[in-house]
């Protein structure tokens, strides 16, 4: 027997599921993915080069962003859902996207965020969350995702005494 839920419950369940996963790869020997980084006035871009045969675990970025896929072919899964990316591809990650890859095809990975800032270690912790962050952020939403539960299950409870009562009120 299957369980219908919800998006929401959908999304938040994969998000802590896949941080387990990237606690177990994170024990295994890592790809060395190359990193470059541009700057220009408001604007910072980084490329990661990632060789065919990668599974990726990307971070959590905190800031809507745009993602250009300037070579090769990929594998994207975010929240659960199954997306191919080729070069010449150009989207936008909202804030709080975690993207998984499979590499395809030898490829370069651009994103462009708005930013004054050049330092790189500053960077790292304006756009990107740390691991204890996607805890905490993976927390919350299953928090609040329980909390629409409960209060959707009180309306539903309060209707149906409101339905009695008006069918005691016409019997009566």
């Amino acid at each position: 027997m299957t369980k219908d839920i919800s998006n929401a419950e959908f999304v938040a369940e994969h998000k802590r599921l896949l941080l387990k996963v990237q606690d177990n790869c994170s024990k295994l020997p890592q790809a060395e993915l190359p990193l470059l980084h541009d700057f220009a006035p408001g604007v910072y871009l980084r490329r990661i080069l990632m060789p065919a045969g990668t599974f990726v675990i990307g971070k959590t970025h905190k800031t809507e962003h745009f993602n250009i896929v300037l070579s090769g072919k990929a594998r994207v899964m975010v929240d659960g859902e199954i997306s191919a990316y080729q070069a010449g591809d150009v989207f936008v990650s909202k804030a709080g996207t975690k993207k998984t890859l499979y590499i395809l095809e030898d490829m370069v990975w651009m994103t462009a965020h708005p930013t004054e800032e050049t330092d790189l270690d500053e960077l790292e912790k304006i756009c990107v969350c740390t691991n204890e962050e996607e805890k905490l952020l993976i927390e919350e939403e299953i928090k609040n995702h329980g909390l629409r539960i409960k209060e959707g299950r009180k309306e539903k409870e309060g209707r149906k005494e409101e339905k009695i009562n008006h069918l005691e009120e016409v019997l009566l």
